[in-house]
């Protein structure tokens, strides 16, 4: 389902790959790779406030480039 809601994102259907992302992370809410994906999907319809929240969390699990979109996306120092 991860995979899947990858290629949503990378054909800008971000409402798909949050409502997959969406069923991922009632499984698995510690799931960096979703939280994620999730701050992207947010970003492509223009949710920033939603989208750093996603990323935070990503961050908090140790999810690779979660710092840098907080960083450049997210006005934190």
């Amino acid at each position: 389902q991860l995979n899947r809601s990858a290629m949503c994102l990378a054909k800008s259907e971000a409402e798909k790959a949050k409502k997959t992302l969406a069923k991922i992370l009632e499984k698995q809410p510690e799931q960096p790779a979703a939280w994620l994906n999730l701050g992207l999907a947010y970003e492509q319809t223009f949710d920033l406030d939603s989208a750093c929240i996603c990323w935070q969390k990503a961050y908090r699990l140790a999810a690779p480039k979660a710092e840098q979109y907080l960083k450049t996306r997210c006005d934190l120092p």
